[in-house]
C-alpha cells in the first residue's frame, strides 16, 4: 500500500476562554477548552473528514469527492493565518539577525 502525504494548513485561536481550531485548506472547525484539545478534536475531524472524502470517492462520484476535498475556509481565516505566519517569520529572522533584502 502506497501512503501519501498531505499537509494541511491549520490555525488555532483563543476566543473568549474558548480554543478554536481551523483546517484551512478543507474548511472544518472545532472548538475545546485546550490548545491540546483542539489539536486532537482538529486530528479527529480532519480524519473522519478524508475518510469520507474517499468513501465518496469509491462509490463512483469522483467528482463530489473532489469538490469536497478543494472546500476552503473563508478569506478572513486564510488572512489571519498568513499574517501570523509572516509575523512568526519575521521575528524569526529579527533573532537570528537574519536581512529580509
Amino acid at each position: 500500500m502506497v501512503r501519501n502525504s498531505l499537509q494541511l494548513r491549520c490555525l488555532i485561536e483563543q476566543d473568549q476562554g474558548l480554543y478554536v481550531g481551523y483546517c484551512l485548506d478543507l474548511g472544518l472547525g472545532v472548538q475545546g477548552d485546550t490548545v491540546i484539545e483542539v489539536r486532537e478534536r482538529l486530528h479527529t475531524a480532519i480524519n473522519g473528514y478524508l475518510q469520507r472524502v474517499a468513501d465518496i470517492a469509491r462509490a463512483g462520484d469522483e467528482a463530489d469527492a473532489l469538490r469536497l476535498l478543494k472546500r476552503k475556509a473563508p478569506w478572513s481565516l486564510q488572512l489571519r493565518y498568513w499574517l501570523g505566519w509572516l509575523l512568526t517569520h519575521w521575528l524569526r529572522m529579527q533573532r537570528s539577525g537574519e536581512r529580509l533584502f
